[in-house]
């Protein structure tokens, strides 16, 4: 909840006067007037669509779960399937620092 809506709440429905709302807050009396006084909705912003960064592989993923899918392994198909992108992305391009750091984290070793 936007800090404009708390001072509304507490004007509004608790009663509270400016002195008030203004020490619970820690805000001027002068910045409380003028919220209550503005009589606005605090704006809502919309998140634009954004594509994902996985979008390049979606084919190539989906195709690497359907094959690990029947098989029998011990770790999580989406896991798997992480991995095998991160091998296919280090042999074409080697960042060795992120190798390094992913390969801990993966558990599948470096390429």
């Amino acid at each position: 909840m936007g800090l404009l809506n708390i001072i509304r709440r507490m004007a509004l429905r608790e009663k509270l006067s400016i002195r008030e709302i203004s020490r619970r807050t820690g805000l001027s009396r002068n910045t409380i007037a003028k919220y209550l006084s503005a009589g606005t909705i605090e704006p809502t912003f919309t998140v634009p669509e954004r594509p994902s960064k996985l979008d390049p592989f979606a084919d190539k993923l989906a195709s690497w779960l359907k094959t690990e899918a029947g098989r029998a392994h011990s770790t999580h198909p989406a896991r798997t399937a992480v991995c095998m992108l991160w091998h296919h992305h280090t042999s074409e391009t080697p960042y060795w620092q992120t190798a390094r750091g992913f390969s801990e984290v993966c558990g599948c070793g470096a390429s």
